[in-house]
């Protein structure tokens, strides 16, 4: 959605826009971190979000991710990640890092599952009042979108061995909050 959303904004300015969705598919950041100059290529904001394969707990890792990619090119890129460590200290203040993935903050409350549906789509079960468990995990409303097959009068069924597409595990996010993340970005590169 990022790019499709930024890549006319971009045109009009008379700039490239190239963007690369270099997810690893369960396989964490430690590895790429070592090759990243080669993996990742040069680039102007990079971020850290592979909580779901590393955890929060791996430090380390993600202290490595962040020099390295310091390091990496000609260009020192902004650093989305939660994780800074103590890298502003290391780098007395010149490295650009900063956290803008949780932010739900900015989304309207919701109280149940009915006034739910009154809220805008794009924040519909974001963010829920204590107390009111319609929004995280596996408990969130309107989670996937997915569907193996839609019904076509000119097709027969084929009888999918699933009903929905393998991947739509419990404790994964869904899209609503990848949509969400995405819009975060939009808005900060409009700003900029």
């Amino acid at each position: 959605a990022f790019h499709y959303v930024m890549e006319p904004v971009f045109h009009k300015l008379g700039m490239r826009l190239v963007s690369r969705n270099m997810a690893m598919g369960g396989y964490g950041t430690l590895h790429f971190s070592a090759g990243m100059a080669d993996l990742y290529g040069e680039s102007d904001f990079l971020e850290w979000d592979s909580a779901m394969t590393e955890g929060y707990k791996n430090l380390h890792d993600i202290d490595l991710f962040n020099k390295q990619a310091i390091l990496k090119g000609e260009r020192v890129p902004i650093i989305f990640t939660q994780y800074p460590n103590n890298i502003m200290e290391e780098t007395e203040g010149k490295a650009w890092i900063g956290n803008m993935l949780p932010a739900l903050e900015v989304c309207p409350l919701t109280t149940s599952l009915e006034q739910g549906k009154d809220l805008p789509w794009a924040v519909r079960y974001q963010r829920c009042k204590e107390g009111v468990d319609l929004c995280y995990a596996n408990k969130q409303q309107e989670k996937f979108n997915a569907v193996c097959w839609v019904e076509r009068k000119d097709v027969e069924n084929p009888n999918f061995r699933y009903n929905v597409p393998k991947g739509q595990a419990s404790w994964h996010p869904g899209w609503r909050h990848h949509q969400l993340s995405s819009r975060k970005r939009v808005l900060i590169f409009l700003k900029a």
